[in-house]
């Protein structure tokens, strides 16, 4: 309880050392498969995640699952907790199949056991739609996060946090669908009932503020794009550890708004930082690492250097054909 307490206080590394503490606990005392060490494991596989040490979340989020698969039956709705952890790794991890599948199975299990207009039902509906996302597949992530919405509206009214994801959910949706306004309108909203409820330094208004920001850059606001940017960034570097992929995310977006802005020194900058990051974390064949190559070789053309261009686009290249 503890540990959940600082996750949502965004100290998560108080929350890894009560979780393992938890763990070791109840492994000692209840032997290492009784369903109090998985949800310790999942608990521990959801900080790792925070923390952005995916393949530790991976590997605790499988423990979970493979003890409950044992303890309670492949039908459990902690079974479905476990593969909707799982699933979020998978996709963080750039495994989009697998983390379809999982979050297909958990949003069959709960939809079985807890009927179609659970909370449950609505995170694996929105889960799925973020999966859609990654692959391409708009029309069924916009189906998907719709679905969701009107669950969490129903459910838990205007101004839950649930309600706040689902709109940045189908603010991304919009964004994909080249609907920039409805895009913006509704990451406002997102933002809008996430300072309410968490205030104005919590990670996710950060990823608001985040989206926001590329939603102005797509409507050519390029200053506000900077700003919303800026604050997303500020808000990661206090609550996460400076080398956190989200940090990444946001030293590559204001890259990209300088690069709008014409300031090719400044968007270098950011994209070296991203890139760097992203090796750490993520390991050098990530397609976000290409991406960063990508971006780098834009500006490096932007700045007359075309053999470092060429370079850093051909490293992009290298790592995409060897994931196809």
């Amino acid at each position: 309880n503890l540990g959940t307490v600082y996750r949502n206080l965004g100290d998560f590394q108080q929350a890894k050392d009560s979780h393992a503490r938890a763990l070791d606990i109840y492994v000692k005392h209840l032997g290492p498969d009784h369903v109090y060490v998985a949800t310790s494991y999942d608990n521990l596989g959801t900080v790792y995640r925070n923390l952005g040490d995916f393949q530790q979340a991976k590997d605790s989020h499988a423990r979970a699952l493979d003890i409950r698969l044992k303890q309670l039956g492949p039908d459990h709705v902690d079974v479905a907790t476990s593969n909707n952890n799982l699933g979020t790794v998978y996709s963080d991890l750039g495994d989009f199949q697998q983390a379809k599948d999982s979050h297909a199975r958990a949003l069959d299990i709960y939809v079985k056991q807890l009927g179609p207009e659970h909370v449950h039902v609505a995170t694996s509906y929105d889960n799925l739609g973020a999966v859609y996302i990654k692959v391409g597949d708009f029309q069924q992530a916009k189906d998907s996060h719709a679905r969701a919405l009107d669950i969490c509206v129903k459910l838990l009214g205007p101004e839950h946090v649930d309600v706040a994801t689902s709109y940045n959910n189908l603010g991304t949706v919009y964004q994909n669908l080249g609907d920039f306004q409805q895009a913006k309108d509704s990451y406002a909203r997102a933002l809008d009932i996430y300072v309410k409820q968490l205030g104005p330094e919590h990670v996710d208004v950060a990823t608001s503020y985040s989206n926001l920001g590329t939603a102005r850059r797509n409507l050519g606001d390029f200053q506000q794009a900077k700003d919303s940017h800026a604050r997303a960034l500020d808000i990661r570097l206090k609550q996460l550890k400076p080398e956190h992929v989200s940090v990444a995310t946001s030293y590559e977006k204001l890259g990209m708004v300088y690069t709008d802005l014409g300031d090719f020194q400044q968007a270098k900058d950011n994209y070296a930082r991203a890139l760097d990051i992203r090796l750490k974390q993520l390991g050098p064949e990530h397609v976000d690492v290409a991406t960063s190559y990508d971006n780098l070789g834009i500006v490096y053309r932007n700045l007359g250097d075309f053999q470092q261009a060429k370079d850093s686009h051909a490293r992009a290249l290298d790592i995409r054909l060897k994931r196809m």
